[in-house]
């Protein structure tokens, strides 16, 4: 008699299934984000220009590898150190298994480098896989890892309304198997560029980030990502970080694009401008040895960035005077408060009165007029006009470079190279130290013209003229308002408001600038006003404007 047996399946209790032969990617862990300040400066030691948290030059490959260098397997790290290129370097292993049972390991490193653009809304994003180094139990898991796949994908997409290339989001993905990609030279193994020229600004409904920015800036945010996944997409890598787009028209005409999570520092080098950075240190150190609001008790002056600075927990933000009427009146607000304040004070014959926070500063004195219950005030001092000068030109500058928006984009200021014996104490008023030289680059000491991509127009004046060099403007006594700016032959214009608040014509104001124009305005008439820009001899040359008549001086050195 056969015995027949009979296995009957029932539909919850399913046969375990037999572990599949897949190849995944393990995780590391972040050990550096060198997005922190030097060490030297938290210790008050000399610092070198490259050692400054302030990258301008975009990543290269060599730099980005060198950066990690001393990273382990299983670690990797971001750098944030610059508003336009990122570096990510990282040591990844790609494990393969077998019925289960890890057989056969790839050691590689991962490479991005990815940049965006001050002059236009574009950004790009390069991923490179070298350095292979295999190991496997036998021959036949060494031939199955050579087999395995590994897919890279760069993404990006679009937040609370935003878009990538007109599409909420944008993918690009690169498939190989381990051999293949073992082979190549590590030179631009993966790489996307996605466009945000036509994307819309991203609705602070939708992303909170984007609250507080200025409308017509049309700030748009957006996620920019790189997976690198094995057989199985549950083990896969991802990095993704943040980038933020604008049109802003003070910036230049089309717009650009920064990484939002690197940090805003303006350092200041004491051998530049030993009066202007020490006016800074005290200010942020010992805001009881500052004028006017020295002796008020708990007084605080915003801005510092070391962790240990009195002040180090309120950052500035940029005011746009010329934005709207709004701005415009702060700033002269602003401006008015210094100027009483500077009354109180004495200078030399070369010295002018310098205030911080900055009078481009929402948190200028202005601040502490509609703010008297917080603690944030600000400090006057006469300091080396030289100095001053130069100092804000240089703000200005940075400003450009930098790319910071209006009213939203928090920053800090930095002085430094302090000398120790000057830390802690103040110096008597009208003491001066001799300037430094004007800092001109050879295109300014030529006084070529600017590039038409360094050019902005101003949405309701019109006109062409440099984003760097920005305007200024002034309101007179009886309303008329005035601004100035620098064209692109580095000739300044003005126009001024009729009675009727409608404006002239652009017109030609002379002189040949290498810098901002700067209003000084003049006490003894309400109707006169002072202004200087710096000449293509490194001095500054000065315009006044008579409070009887209105006329102008011609352009002349003081």
């Amino acid at each position: 008699m056969a015995l027949t047996m009979t296995t009957t399946a029932f539909a919850d209790e399913a046969e375990p299934t037999a572990p599949k032969d897949q190849g995944v990617i393990l995780p590391a862990k972040l050990v550096v984000s060198p997005a922190g300040l030097p060490e030297k400066l938290r210790k008050g030691e000399p610092l070198a220009a490259d050692e400054l948290v302030d990258r301008d030059t975009p990543w290269t490959k060599e730099e980005c590898r060198e950066a990690g260098a001393d990273l382990e397997r299983g670690e990797y790290l971001v750098s944030r150190d610059s508003r336009f290129s990122q570096c990510i370097v990282g040591r990844y292993t790609y494990e393969y298994s077998i019925n289960g049972t890890p057989a056969a390991w790839a050691d590689f490193r991962i490479t991005i480098i990815q940049d965006s653009h001050h002059r236009d809304r574009t950004m790009s994003s390069h991923v490179l896989l070298d350095e292979w180094d295999f190991r496997a139990v036998d021959v036949i898991a060494a031939g199955k890892l050579q087999g395995a796949d590994l897919t890279v994908e760069i993404s990006c997409a679009g937040s609370g309304g935003s878009t990538c290339n007109g599409r909420s989001s944008r993918t690009f993905t690169e498939q190989k198997d381990i051999s293949t990609w073992s082979k190549t030279p590590g030179e631009d193994d993966a790489f996307a560029r996605f466009g945000m020229v036509s994307s819309p600004r991203t609705n602070p409904a939708r992303d909170s980030r984007a609250k507080g920015f200025l409308p017509r800036d049309r700030v748009s945010f957006h996620s920019i990502g790189q997976t690198l996944t094995g057989e199985s997409a549950s083990a896969s890598i991802e990095f993704k970080e943040p980038l933020r787009c604008d049109r802003a028209y003070y910036l230049n005409s089309v717009g650009g694009c920064v990484w939002d999570r690197t940090p805003l520092i303006w350092w200041v080098d004491y051998k530049d401008y030993p009066e202007y950075a020490k006016h800074l240190w005290d200010a942020q150190y010992h805001p009881t040895k500052t004028s006017p609001f020295g002796s008020h008790s708990g007084v605080k002056i915003p801005g510092g960035v070391l962790p240990d600075t009195p002040t180090a927990d309120k950052p500035l933000t940029r005011l746009i005077k010329g934005y709207n009427a709004s701005s415009l009146r702060y700033y002269n607000d602003t401006h008015n408060l210094v100027r009483s304040a500077c009354r109180r004070l004495s200078g030399g014959a070369t010295e002018e009165c310098d205030e911080y926070p900055m009078h481009s500063t929402y948190e200028g004195a202005n601040y502490s007029k509609l703010h008297p219950a917080e603690p944030w005030k600000y400090s006057v001092r006469y300091i080396d006009g030289q100095q001053n000068g130069d100092a804000g030109n240089d703000l200005q500058s940075w400003y450009f470079r930098k790319h910071v928006l209006g009213k939203a984009d928090e920053f800090y200021v930095s002085p430094f190279n302090i000398p120790a014996d000057e830390q802690l104490t103040t110096p008597a008023p009208g003491a001066s130290s001799e300037p430094p030289t004007a800092r001109l680059s050879a295109a300014e000491r030529a006084a070529d013209r600017i590039p038409s991509r360094d050019l902005c127009t101003h949405p309701t004046l019109g006109g062409r003229y440099s984003c760097e060099y920005g305007q200024e403007w002034h309101v007179y006594a009886d309303g008329m308002k005035e601004v100035w700016v620098v064209g692109a032959d580095r000739q300044v214009y003005h126009r001024y408001s009729r009675p009727d608040g409608s404006f002239v014509r652009w017109q030609p104001f002379g002189g040949v600038a290498t810098s901002g124009v700067e209003l000084l305005l003049d006490e003894s008439e309400e109707q006169a006003a002072v202004i200087r820009v710096r000449g293509t001899d490194g001095k500054y040359w000065y315009r006044e404007r008579s409070g009887d008549t209105g006329t102008w001086t011609d352009w002349h050195l003081r």
